[in-house]
């Protein structure tokens, strides 16, 4: 019996960094990746057919999401290598699939001539961070028939850096999977702090794996608030704890009152936000922000910085400290512990506003815009 031909337009997107790490965690990336193809999905488009691919030996079990879509395996990984990233997985794409738009999802990525795709670039850290890496940004931006990005703060700086007509970008925001993280009832609360043996009022960051995230400040920070007679604890998500960390807080690690933890479920994670006197997030540099809002959502103010796109995200609802300022950052858990959290039902109701299905949609029109 022969297939029925189909009219869609088939859409070809690279699942990068969907893969959990070994801590079960992963980086916003991989959960933007995860979450608009799922809403994508959700869509039903009548016109589109998703496809994804991943590479190396994780694509193996790159199935274990059971999305109803076609997928693609590349078990050698490309990435590393100069020659290969550049000519063979391209090669494959271009003789072995068949699709009409091809989605870069992060960044930047190896592309042939006469390739239709668009890009995703999240922000330009590792444009300013790795001068090896920035032909193959400009090459793809330039390229390109649409770049999409998370915030205006980050479209400034394409168009700053990489050279790219305005007009070509588009700003879609990324969105909070609501159904995880709102505002969790006291008894969720209760039970994740005997599970954590949390015992005290605490502070709570959940994003410490990168060093502009500065986590050094928010331990330096918190153990000045210790020392003006206050009594709370300082919960970290952390993957892994750098050495001279440890060290130099042991005291306060071994004593419990700095908790790092890792392998934290969605679920915990969202008590951990909701039970928290305040969150920290006080990176020196990002192009969007999920932490913030998902303190917002689940009823609990964050405490930022006054840079790059958290500013733009944060509004008039976040705390806002200087960058790497020890002093404004122990002032702002002062405030927290004595004046607890304020009217928590705004920041709910903001964080509302940025949902994935619109975020989906938005994709969804770009790509028949570009395909038309």
């Amino acid at each position: 019996m022969k297939k029925q031909k189909t009219n869609k337009k088939r859409i070809l997107l690279k699942a990068t960094n969907i893969i959990p790490y070994r801590n079960g965690m992963l980086d916003g990336v991989g959960r933007s990746t995860i979450e608009l193809l799922k809403n994508m999905m959700a869509l039903n488009s009548d016109d589109l057919e998703f496809q994804i691919y991943c590479t190396g030996l994780k694509s193996l079990f790159f199935d274990f999401y059971h999305w109803r879509i076609k997928h693609h395996k590349l078990l050698f990984s490309l990435r590393g290598s100069s020659w290969l990233s550049s000519v063979l997985e391209p090669l494959v794409r271009k003789l072995f699939w068949s699709y009409d738009l091809f989605h870069i999802t992060n960044n930047f990525d190896s592309i042939y001539d006469g390739e239709n795709f668009i890009v995703t670039i999240h922000d330009l850290i590792l444009y300013r961070e790795n001068v090896d890496l920035r032909p193959s940004f400009e090459r793809v931006a330039k390229k390109s028939k649409a770049i999409v990005t998370c915030s205006n703060f980050s479209k400034k700086e394409i168009i700053e850096l990489l050279h790219v007509n305005p007009e070509k970008i588009y700003v879609i925001p990324w969105g909070i999977n609501h159904s995880i993280f709102f505002k969790r009832n006291d008894k969720d609360i209760a039970k994740v702090k005997e599970k954590f043996k949390i015992e005290m009022p605490y502070f709570f960051s959940c994003s410490c794996g990168s060093k502009r995230k500065n986590p050094d400040v928010t331990m330096q920070a918190f153990v000045d608030f210790l020392t003006n007679g206050n009594h709370a604890t300082l919960v970290l998500v952390w993957g892994i704890c750098p050495s001279e960390l440890k060290e130099k807080y042991s005291k306060y690690i071994e004593s419990g009152q700095i908790k790092i933890l890792n392998g934290v479920s969605n679920e915990d994670l969202a008590a951990l936000y909701s039970g928290a006197l305040a969150s920290y997030f006080i990176s020196s540099a990002e192009g969007f922000g999920f932490p913030l809002l998902e303190s917002f959502a689940c009823g609990t103010p964050c405490v930022t910085c006054n840079n790059t796109s958290l500013t733009e995200l944060g509004k008039g609802y976040a705390y806002y400290v200087k960058d790497r300022n020890v002093r404004e950052t122990e002032e702002s858990m002062e405030y927290f512990y004595h004046n607890g959290k304020g009217n928590v039902d705004t920041l709910v109701d903001y964080a509302k506003k940025f949902n994935w299905a619109d975020t989906a949609k938005q994709y969804v029109d770009l790509y028949r815009n570009v395909l038309n």
